[in-house]
């Protein structure tokens, strides 16, 4: 008893051990909720990939292993303290900070970087690099409180044994709301992007005259390895390209759409555009048309800047004919204009894809 009593006194006040309780349980929700979203909604290799995430690391084993991990770490952070307690929350600390490294450097290399945190694919924001600096504060100061719960209960030991304060009510109010919302809008505003894609309607935007440019002369890379250059491909015959980013719910739907809309353009070949190199992707497709992996995103940078689904019509005769176009909806639509250019010539005012001189605009 005279222990226990020892821990629980060591604080300087209520103001101290409602912060000291606080820090753990915060740090172990955010891991618990991380962990039980990635346990519904798997990660993948090829996410993991465009995050960042060392090759050493990138194996199905460490990504089956990974939800269950955070688990573990949350479970020890609460109920382990003392010098034991210090190692957990050291190590916390060192994976809170690993993730924020792994945020900033894929949003600084790439302005469509994603990342599936808590289960759900989100475009990197600022906001997200905010939410996990945060993260790391947290884990960052329960390092230094760590020592003050017991080797075992840790920080729930004290909880149940600590006399109430109502002065402690609102320090474990801030810092839960502050936790909370860092948490939940950078969830809802990393999904923004791909949300505003699928449902975005392309009539309300105004139409403009298309300026056709060249196809850029970037080297990419066929599922089977080759290296080619993207006008050498389009010489002989117009050609799509579907940028996707597996994962994210609009490309899901882009992706299920896919057979459809080759059955429905035989004439026009359709592949892929993907980021992650042909072995590091789960939607490498080595049968004809082949997918196209531009991991240097050669051809986006040499287009425009676009979210993904993405997609853009390339000419015969080595210029562009058509988008880029975002969002589900949108490529449908492209989709349907396409067909209708080849199909019923010039009734519906569609531009001929097959004549060099004429184009599909990158809005209807």
């Amino acid at each position: 008893m005279r222990n226990k009593k020892e821990a629980i006194h060591r604080y300087d006040g209520p103001v101290y051990a409602a912060i000291a309780i606080a820090l753990p349980m915060l740090l172990a929700a955010v891991f618990a909720t991380a962990a039980v979203g990635s346990l519904r909604h798997p990660d993948t290799l090829e996410n993991w990939a465009q995050l960042g995430v060392p090759r050493m690391f990138r194996h199905r084993i460490a990504l089956a292993l990974h939800p269950w991990a955070e688990l573990a770490l949350a479970l020890g952070l609460v109920v382990i303290g003392g010098v034991l307690g210090l190692i957990v929350g050291g190590i916390a600390l060192v994976v809170m900070a690993t993730y924020l490294t792994l945020i900033v450097r894929a949003y600084r290399a790439h302005s469509d970087a994603t990342c599936a945190c808590f289960g759900q694919q989100q475009t990197l924001t600022r906001r997200t690099i905010v939410r996990n600096s945060w993260y790391v504060l947290l884990a960052a100061a329960n390092l230094a409180v760590a020592m003050q719960h017991p080797a075992l209960g840790g920080p729930l030991h004290t909880l149940a044994t600590s006399a109430p304060h109502l002065w402690a009510v609102p320090v474990l109010l801030v810092l839960a709301a502050v936790t909370v919302v860092l948490t939940v809008d950078s969830s809802e505003g990393g999904g923004a992007a791909s949300e505003t894609a699928t449902s975005a309607d392309p009539t309300t935007q105004p139409e403009l005259d298309y300026i056709r440019t060249r196809t850029p002369a970037v080297p990419v890379t066929l599922a089977d390895g080759t290296i080619v250059n993207l006008r050498d491909l389009t010489r002989h015959a117009p050609l799509i390209l579907i940028a996707v980013n597996p994962g994210c719910r609009a490309c899901t739907a882009v992706l299920q759409a896919l057979p459809q809309w080759r059955a429905r353009l035989p004439e026009v070949p359709i592949r892929l555009l993907l980021t992650a190199s042909p072995e590091a992707s789960a939607s490498t497709e080595h049968a004809e048309p082949q997918s196209v992996h531009d991991t240097h995103r050669y051809v986006r940078d040499s287009i425009a800047e676009w979210s993904t689904p993405t997609a853009v019509l390339f000419g015969a005769d080595g210029m562009l004919a058509g988008g880029p176009v975002s969002g589900e909806v949108a490529i449908s639509r492209f989709i349907d204009d396409i067909y209708a250019s080849l199909h019923e010539g010039d009734e519906g005012g569609v531009a001929d894809v097959t004549d060099p001189t004429s184009a599909i605009p990158a809005t209807e």
